[in-house]
């Protein structure tokens, strides 16, 4: 869903506007909500995570899901940036998630 506020502020000295007021125009996203469990880091080494990922929560950005996805939660929650996902588990699935830390290793892993 996608939401727009128009607001009339800050008269200005020059210029061509609405009246003598600057339009300025404010575009909020709302993502729809994610499930409240918790993302479970079974494994994490230098190159490599291992988790478990909850159902309902995307793997990465895709359609409606900009920041409540599992890459997203884990770079805000743990500061793990960047992250690559080495398969894909649909939304609606949970289970194990391997995500690789560098895209060398992630398609050396996808290679196999």
């Amino acid at each position: 869903m996608v939401s727009l506020q128009i607001l009339f502020c800050y008269p200005l000295l020059y210029g061509t506007t609405v009246e003598g007021y600057l339009m300025l125009r404010l575009c909020c996203r709302h993502e729809p909500p994610v499930m409240a469990w918790d993302i479970s880091i079974l494994h994490k080494e230098s190159d490599v995570v291992t988790i478990c990922k909850p159902s309902s929560v995307p793997v990465h950005p895709c359609g409606q899901y900009r920041k409540n996805t599992v890459v997203g939660i884990l770079q805000a929650e743990h500061g793990l940036a960047p992250l690559f996902p080495v398969h894909r588990l649909d939304r609606l699935v949970s289970g194990l998630l391997i995500l690789a830390r560098t895209a060398a290793k992630a398609d050396l892993f996808r290679q196999q």
